[in-house]
């Protein structure tokens, strides 16, 4: 294995999981944030990190951008944060001596992805850089035991050569054939029918579980035999609870803004009208 240098800017839950990960499979990694506190934290632990973004950039062979990408008060996604580390990005890659590969992993909307490439070309002044998007599918209470024993890496590119980031996981406990490599929109769509189909399932569990109840019926019974049935299996069967967490209650959202469907927002509806019997889940 080839020990590479990767940079990961925004290090919430999905940042720290990604940069962790990498580094337990003995890769480079330095972390950056605008939130001094978690990068002091990250030091304590024995972490490199690095404030100056485009520093970042420039040090890296591949640099992951793991910022948020929240709702606004329209239900649209708000991409700031993503547009605001495009000009460091680029300038990072401007004054590296090295090929830089640049992976997006905050969630955006299909198409989005390309068109954060047509922002990033415009700036950048050498051809030695390329563009992939690496979807994370993780449980924030689990992230990183998530992220290093994977069940699929999807992998979106603008051609068909995935040979850097094959090269990054290629010490992950995961098959050959559950490595996804596919063009950027469908990464994107993989990442948000996940998501959507989760939360429905959450949704449509709760609806039964309401009229299970008005019945006067031990769903908790119903619950455990349909979870045994293998199609359907455990998770978001538990009613009583709605999907809340960090992911979830936002992709949702700006993808039905975007992409309005019936059952989607059927699922988004029943979510709000949950009866808690517990905690919020996590996604």
């Amino acid at each position: 294995m080839v020990e590479l240098r990767v940079g990961v800017i925004g290090s919430g839950v999905v940042g720290e999981a990604t940069g962790k990960s990498f580094h337990n499979f003995g890769h480079h990694v330095v972390f950056n944030d605008i939130d001094e506190k978690k990068l002091s934290r990250l030091k304590k632990e024995g972490h490199f990190v690095l404030p100056d973004t485009v520093m970042v950039v420039r040090q890296s062979d591949i640099v992951f951008v793991c910022v948020n990408t929240p709702t606004n008060v329209n239900g649209e996604q708000d991409l700031s944060q993503i547009e605001n580390v495009i000009d460091s990005l680029a300038d990072g890659i401007n004054l590296s001596d090295s090929h830089t590969t640049v992976v997006f992993r905050s969630t955006i909307l299909p198409r989005t992805n390309r068109i954060m490439h047509e922002k990033l070309s415009e700036r950048i002044e050498k051809d030695d850089w390329s563009y992939y998007f690496n979807p994370e599918f993780l449980t924030a209470k689990n992230a990183l035991e998530d992220l290093l024993n994977p069940d699929r890496v999807v992998i979106g590119g603008l051609t068909d050569d995935f040979k850097i980031l094959e090269e990054l996981y290629s010490s992950f406990p995961i098959k050959e054939d559950n490595i996804i490599k596919t063009g950027l929109e469908e990464a994107e769509m993989i990442k948000y029918v996940a998501n959507n189909f989760l939360a429905t399932k959450i949704s449509f569990f709760n609806e039964m579980g309401s009229i299970s109840r008005k019945m006067s019926l031990d769903f908790r019974v119903i619950e455990r035999a349909v979870a045994l049935d293998k199609r359907i299996g455990e998770y978001g069967t538990r009613s009583g609870e709605a999907f809340g967490g960090m992911c979830f209650p936002k992709d949702t959202l700006a993808f039905n803004t975007k992409f309005p469907t019936k059952i989607l927002g059927k699922t988004i509806t029943v979510n709000k009208d949950v009866e808690f019997y517990g905690d919020s889940r996590d996604d």
